[in-house]
């Protein structure tokens, strides 16, 4: 549990949960045995997974999949002002997460995925 922001130059991985007040950010994967939470967004070169929820304050963006273990959903753009939910609620992977109930989903441009 850490009380601002998380980063990572490879991959992030926690055999329980992972919190940060504010963003989550890994240069590869990042994968929780239980939920992950950030006040802000969380970013992941690679695929982001969760044994239960994954929530985010703002955005969700993954290079490849987002997936949330079952029963539990995905949820960006908790923490928004209306005006900002266009810019900043988008979760953008590959495939849209089975589980999405908050934010949008959207696919990666072509120069997102070159990125990642």
């Amino acid at each position: 549990t850490l009380s601002g922001d998380l980063r990572a130059g490879l991959g992030i991985k926690a055999g329980l949960g992972i919190e940060a007040g504010l963003g989550i950010k890994a240069g590869l994967g990042i994968k929780a045995g239980l939920g992950i939470e950030a006040g802000w967004g969380i970013e992941a070169g690679e695929g982001i997974k969760a044994g239960e929820g994954i929530e985010a304050g703002e955005g969700i963006e993954a290079g490849e999949g987002i997936k949330a273990g079952e029963g539990w959903g995905c949820f960006a753009g908790l923490r928004l002002r209306v005006a900002s939910w266009p810019t900043s609620a988008k979760v953008i992977a590959k495939t849209k997460p089975e589980n999405l109930y908050g934010g949008f989903w959207v696919e990666p441009e072509p120069a997102e995925e070159a990125a990642s």
